[in-house]
């Protein structure tokens, strides 16, 4: 998992070594995972990627321009860490 942050964007990469995800499983429509995170990125002038990692695993990486707005409202002085219930 990686997180970067420049002036211009905010890009999150996550990947794992499970059996990876087939071709036709980015085709699906009738489901709703990641055809919505795809749409939500891309109606924010994001891009969103999902791929297949060699030799197996799924590679999901998605970028987004920053709005300064926004990182106020996350990074300002006001967010706090929410508590994971698994803590």
């Amino acid at each position: 998992m990686a997180l970067a942050l420049d002036d211009e964007s905010v890009s999150l990469v996550i990947g794992d070594d499970g059996v990876g995800i087939r071709p036709q499983d980015l085709k699906r429509t009738q489901t709703h995972g990641l055809v919505g995170m795809r749409q939500c990125v891309s109606a924010r002038g994001g891009r969103f990627e999902i791929e297949r990692a060699a030799p197996h695993g799924t590679i999901i990486s998605v970028s987004m321009p920053r709005e300064r707005s926004a990182d106020a409202m996350i990074f300002g002085p006001i967010a706090t860490p929410i508590a994971s219930p698994l803590a």
